[in-house]
């Protein structure tokens, strides 16, 4: 599996103990004494100024931004951090190109770190004091259940169809399914010692760009009576890389509901079957979405994982699947473990690890 996009993303927070604002930055450069970062010169501001800022924990020194010239980009220098690889930059992009994006947001007493997938909707532009020319900006919309959060601000915008990162999150719109990003191209307008080997373009590209790894989609076939643990279960899944969850909770008003299912049940690489009382007492998931299922695991399509949500004898012959393995890994259904997150955080690593086996194609 190439490198995780997560990895290259750095928290961005105060040095202040009651200051809690917080936003997020990225890895695009090292050299063999620092780690140079990009994010916005409003979350350089929004958490105390620049003799303020801590890049995961680490004391950032801010060696360039643009917010006196109204271009929100502000470059920092932090010195360890060289476990976090750097992201390649290019300048690119057109209006419906799909991008992916990961920004932290609050979350219970910590910070999440999601990911987010959607299409630039167009280019606008702005200009900045004491220049006539405008730096591109595109517009962003986001396509799937997440949305933009506040600390997204700082966020890598990454091209989808290259790997590489085409502009940064500045602001959300409306109510955060829509965005704004800087052009990466504006980073040169602010940086005046900026490695001249930091953007990959047609001319000078020293290498291919690593490609982006597919997106595993992932279906839960589920009874609604446990619709609560499906939702848990979606969450700790929330945090893997290069996944989509779907369920028939998410059909759109307007759409067919049976020909939704059966879509997803043929695009989806993995299939869990969400085991419950109720739901091996359902002729309709036994005789459709576990008969489908089955089919394309017999047809040697490794794709069909069950969980064990509650305790049910002899659930693997009511479904005619004993050779599936199941999870959680040491055969204890969830409800059945004294802290239930634990169940889905050892479920979620399982889950993982089958996701890299699926993106083995991919460096």
């Amino acid at each position: 599996m190439s490198l995780k996009l997560q990895d290259s993303v750095i928290l961005i927070s105060s040095s202040t103990p009651d200051n809690n604002r917080f936003g997020t930055g990225f890895v695009v450069h090292q050299d063999k004494h620092a780690t140079y970062l990009l994010t916005c010169a409003h979350v350089v501001r929004d958490v105390g100024g620049q003799d303020q800022v801590e890049a995961d924990g680490s004391n950032a020194i801010v060696i360039a931004s643009g917010e006196a010239d109204g271009i929100d980009l502000a470059v920092l220098r932090v010195e360890g951090l060289f476990d976090k690889p750097s992201l390649s930059l290019r300048v690119s992009g057109e209006k419906g190109t799909s991008f992916i994006t990961a920004g932290y947001q609050s979350f219970d007493k910590g910070f999440l770190i999601r990911e987010i997938r959607g299409n630039l909707a167009g280019q606008t532009g702005f200009k900045y004091r004491g220049q006539t020319n405008r730096v591109r900006t595109w517009d962003l919309k986001t396509i799937d259940e997440y949305h933009l959060q506040p600390g997204c601000s700082g966020s890598p915008v990454v091209d989808e169809s290259n790997g590489y990162v085409l502009g940064i999150v500045s602001h959300r719109i409306g109510e955060s399914e829509k965005g704004v990003a800087i052009s990466i191209e504006a980073l040169e307008k602010i940086w005046q010692d900026i490695p001249f080997d930091i953007f990959k373009t047609n001319a000078h590209q020293a290498s291919e760009p690593t490609p982006t790894p597919e997106v595993i989609e992932i279906f839960l076939s589920y009874s609604p009576k446990d619709e609560k643990l499906r939702d848990q279960l979606e969450e700790s899944l929330s945090g893997l890389d290069y996944i989509t969850v779907w369920h028939d909770g998410k059909i759109g008003a307007g759409k067919n509901r049976q020909s939704e299912i059966s879509k997803h049940l043929k695009s989806a690489r993995l299939i869990l079957l969400l085991i419950s009382r109720s739901f091996i007492s359902s002729e309709y998931h036994r005789n459709y979405e576990v008969k489908q299922a089955m089919e394309r695991y017999k047809a040697g399509e490794d794709c069909v994982i069950p969980i064990e949500l509650k305790l049910v004898a002899n659930w693997k012959r009511a479904l005619s699947c004993e050779e599936l393995l199941s999870l959680p890994r040491n055969g204890k259904p969830v409800t059945s473990w004294t802290k239930r997150e634990e169940a889905f955080f050892s479920i979620a690593e399982d889950i993982r690890q089958k996701v890299e086996e699926l993106t083995t194609n991919y460096p």
